[in-house]
């Protein structure tokens, strides 16, 4: 499937980070549902959960009980210093 190209971009720019320092564990893409991959197709285009529900036909509730799943399989837990969908999306990338 196509990669949407500002999210390459930014994968390409972004610093190199060890899978430890990212909080991330052994969860591949395969581990991730056709939605939760949909999702994460536009998380990475940098949607809102509101834009990903319309697109989807789901709840905005329905939406963010996905996104919260896709984090907690990634073991992104809640971190003032870090933006948990932005590190979803990049590790998803490089697991692409």
């Amino acid at each position: 499937s196509r990669k949407p190209a500002v999210a390459i971009a930014s994968i390409a720019l972004a610093p190199r980070r060890s899978p430890s320092s990212l909080s991330v564990g052994s969860v591949s893409k395969v581990d991730v549902s056709y939605r939760r991959s949909l999702m994460m197709e536009l998380m990475a285009e940098g949607r809102s959960n509101a834009a990903i529900a319309d697109r989807l036909s789901l709840t905005g509730k329905t939406v963010e009980g996905h996104v919260r799943i896709i984090l907690s399989k990634l073991g992104l837990e809640p971190d003032a210093d870090d933006h948990r969908r932005v590190l979803a999306v990049l590790t998803w990338l490089r697991e692409s």
